[in-house]
């Protein structure tokens, strides 16, 4: 899937570039509820291209730009963080020596990241997503090799 994430995205230069929303509020909620539930199931089964796919979701069917997107995007993500540490945390799976000095770096790197995101722009976000996903992409393909 991030595969044809990653062509998609290179091949549409204009994806992302734009906000255009051409649906009802309704039908937006509708949409973004599906893709949550399926998004969400990715999410607790395996996780790792979570924000790509739910960035890809913002642009792709409900309209927004990079920018939009990724801002929604981590909201989303957020929430699933959340359900996870109370999920996690409930059943003693949480090793919080590693945990908790990664959500404080966590923290800063969203920060810095969305203040540079919001200084460069649409453009900029639209080419830092292909690094991601095509970084997300050789971890898995190392993954599934080595």
């Amino acid at each position: 899937m991030l595969i044809l994430v990653a062509v998609y995205t290179y091949f549409n230069k204009q994806f992302g570039i734009h906000q255009e929303k051409a649906h009802s509020v309704k039908k937006q909620v509708l949409m973004a509820s599906l893709f949550g539930l399926v998004i969400g199931f990715y999410d607790g089964l395996i996780g790792p291209g979570t924000g790509s796919f739910l960035i890809l979701v913002f642009i792709a069917v409900l309209g927004f730009d990079f920018v939009a997107a990724s801002a929604h995007a981590k909201v989303v993500n957020i929430a699933t963080n959340l359900a996870a540490i109370l999920y996690f945390s409930s059943t003693g799976h949480i090793l919080f020596q590693y945990a908790i000095p990664m959500a404080i770096f966590n923290i800063g790197g969203a920060y810095f990241g969305t203040k540079l995101a919001l200084l460069k722009g649409n453009k900029f976000i639209r080419i830092f997503f292909l690094i991601v996903v095509f970084g997300t992409i050789l971890r898995f393909a190392y993954d599934v090799l080595i």
